[in-house]
């Protein structure tokens, strides 16, 4: 498999990926009634927070929203790092002096 293929495919699977978990941590902070993140615990309860409101969960709710944002967070920086590697990498093979066909197929 050519590389610029295989580059391409890494682009589009962590692109999907940061949005189906972002779609997926929205979801279900909906469900949930707000997120870790802007949430707190005291004392062993925990809360999720939406607008000021603050809805008790426990412990395996508001971890697992937690790590969902995480998780979201980073494929998202993953994906933003990918686009730039790409862009700066078109870049310089555009300052070369290089086709536009022969930047499309540097990977060859």
């Amino acid at each position: 498999m050519e590389r610029e293929k295989i580059f391409k495919i890494i682009k589009t699977t962590v692109a999907v990926l940061a949005s189906v978990v972002f779609v997926s941590f929205w979801i279900f902070s909906l469900f949930i009634g707000g997120d870790a993140i802007n949430g707190y615990n005291e004392n062993g309860v925990y809360y999720v927070a939406s607008h000021g409101e603050f809805t008790e969960v426990s412990y395996e709710i508001w971890i697992s929203n937690f790590i969902l944002f995480v998780v979201s967070i980073t494929l998202f920086i993953a994906e933003f790092s990918i686009m730039a590697i790409s862009a700066i990498i078109g870049k310089k093979k555009k300052d070369r002096g290089l086709t536009k066909d022969e930047r499309e197929n540097w990977w060859k």
